[in-house]
């Protein structure tokens, strides 16, 4: 191939699978990739979703209930995913120029190469398992398609997803692990803290989440912590929080909720104050961990989905076991119907997970020295290690130049 061609710069078009783009998304689409420069794709059914995404008020009050269950805080009726991909396939209206096209959590049905990244591989169905299961021909059909170059998964545990639910599958060579990153920062933190800073970020994007962020048993926690340690501990809380939690933190003191959005810059202030970071949820939030280890905060998190993965126990955080009435997601990647129980269990307030949370927090509060060991080799993954922006950029050039063939 002539070195002129291998020089040019190419067009990668960044698919979203909703109308919401999240923070790492906007950060990756300004990365600097040589060879290779990010727009985004706005497809007619993200046009037409527009005005209900930006009228968060009517999208979660009416929007979100129609498209979930439970109330709007359950799993996909249908996979969503799955058809917007599908009507997006029929009309080109709105697209850019680009040569390769990078898909977040939805397959693709244009004759044009692509690129799939997903969360799990159910994601393509609307998170459903039985679903991914009922229409799983139709999901091989496309991944086994030339047109699809590369599946990325950002922890193992969603290349386990591929393996059990499509076993010897002929796209499973396709399959690379490319792990998400933080850009690097100058912190000055100090150790000897008083109070020590105790900081839940959920999220306040998606309303009904703080109890998949693990917010009950976080709270609870704290309530107990502030009992032994008093005025030594506080908590910050940046997530929506439901009224009755609300009610009940009103009798515990050091409590500091906020609930709006918040922009990078401040968001990053408020971690630079904060002295541990919280987050025993019951699914991952990759980036969530990410940026927090990227600030030097040591996590303690339960061992839930890919938690362990990215928290290492006692060397990035304290990672404590998860509740045993919840199943295991390959338990119920098995056995689908137990995602129902998974649903019910992650909404109670699970006493043996609250008091290793104690445990690990206390440890934390009375040991400056340990808060400061798992501080660094925290930072450190972000900094040069597999968390790193350029250890990911250098991974995914690699994949859109073997995507098209732009090797020597």
């Amino acid at each position: 191939m002539a070195n002129e061609e291998l020089k040019s710069e190419r067009i990668v078009a960044f698919e979203n699978s909703g109308s919401v783009l999240s923070a790492y998304f906007k950060q990756m689409l300004t990365t600097n990739i040589s060879g290779y420069r990010f727009v985004l794709k706005r497809n007619l059914s993200d046009m037409a979703l527009k005005p209900f995404i930006d009228s968060k008020k009517f999208f979660f009050s009416v929007v979100t209930p129609i498209l979930r269950q439970n109330g709007g805080n359950g799993k996909m009726r249908f996979p969503f995913h799955y058809y917007k991909a599908k009507l997006d396939s029929f009309f080109r209206f709105g697209f850019p120029r680009a040569d390769l096209t990078y898909s977040w959590n939805h397959l693709v049905f244009r004759h044009e190469p692509w690129i799939l990244d997903q969360e799990y591989i159910f994601a393509v169905m609307g998170y459903r398992i039985d679903l991914t299961k009922k229409y799983r021909s139709l999901i091989e059909k496309a991944l086994n398609d030339e047109c699809n170059k590369a599946i990325l998964c950002s922890h193992r545990l969603a290349i386990k997803t591929i393996d059990i639910l499509f076993p010897d599958a002929k796209f499973r060579r396709k399959v690379r692990l490319v792990w998400r990153a933080s850009q690097k920062r100058v912190v000055k933190r100090a150790f000897d803290t008083d109070p020590v800073t105790i900081i839940f970020a959920g999220t306040i994007n998606e309303l009904g989440a703080f109890e998949y962020k693990g917010g009950k048993e976080a709270v609870e926690a704290y309530r107990r912590l502030r009992a032994e340690y008093g005025s030594k501990v506080r908590m910050v809380i940046r997530s929506d929080v439901p009224r009755h939690i609300r009610l009940k933190m009103r009798e515990v003191d050091g409590v500091f909720v906020i609930d709006y959005p918040l922009d990078p810059q401040r968001y990053g202030e408020l971690l630079s104050k904060s002295d541990i970071f919280l987050l025993p949820s019951h699914t991952t939030p990759a980036e969530g961990f990410i940026i927090a280890a990227s600030y030097g905060l040591p996590v303690v998190t339960v061992n839930e989905m890919a938690n362990g993965e990215i928290v290492l126990d006692r060397k990035t955080g304290i990672v404590v076991n998860k509740p045993q009435a919840i199943p295991t997601l390959e338990e119920a990647l098995r056995k689908p119907e137990l995602t129902d129980i998974w649903e019910e269990q992650v909404r109670v307030t699970h006493g043996d997970t609250v008091e290793q949370l104690v445990q690990a927090l206390s440890e934390l509060v009375d040991k400056p020295a340990m808060r400061k060991e798992l501080s660094y080799a925290a930072k450190a993954q972000v900094d040069s290690g597999r968390f790193s922006m350029s250890r990911r950029n250098a991974e995914l050039k690699r994949v859109f130049d073997l995507a098209l063939n732009r090797t020597n």
